[in-house]
């Protein structure tokens, strides 16, 4: 989730508000294991990326909490896709999210391993509390 997150951050998370697009989640995949990664997908959306250019319902959206981190000298930061392509559906199921992660050339996310379900989801990212030089409240 660089530059976001970095490894070895400790967050608070809530449970109990609506998930928006861009917040950043954490849940569990099929294998058990604790992953966060942002939202950007709702159920609904339609998502694709075409020449490193995010289209949410057709429509261009801009992911300023990228930051420099897309304009580090690389060529493609992500890569084109839409979710017919990946996942065999035009639009996020009903119940489920799409999500990925902030370093998109090294993130597994639903571009790997599809939709995440709602009832996978622990919660909301809050906040780092540790190490105390990134204590503070994260924004989407």
């Amino acid at each position: 989730m660089s530059p976001t997150l970095a490894q070895g951050n400790y967050l608070l998370y809530e449970t109990f508000s609506h998930i928006d697009r861009f917040d950043i989640i954490i849940f569990s995949n099929e294998e058990g294991q604790t992953l966060i990664k942002r939202v950007i997908g709702l159920p609904g959306d339609s998502v694709a990326y075409s020449e490193d250019q995010l289209y949410l319902n057709g429509e261009p959206v801009e992911e300023s909490f990228l930051g420099t981190e897309k304009q580090q000298g690389m060529d493609v930061f992500t890569s084109d896709f839409d979710l017919l392509s990946l996942t065999g559906v035009e639009t996020v199921p009903e119940g489920s999210y799409f999500v990925l992660g902030d370093n998109r050339v090294r993130s597994r996310d639903s571009r790997i391993f599809g939709f995440v379900a709602q009832a996978d989801i622990a919660g909301k990212a809050a906040m780092v509390y540790y190490p105390l030089e990134d204590f503070g409240f994260i924004e989407n």
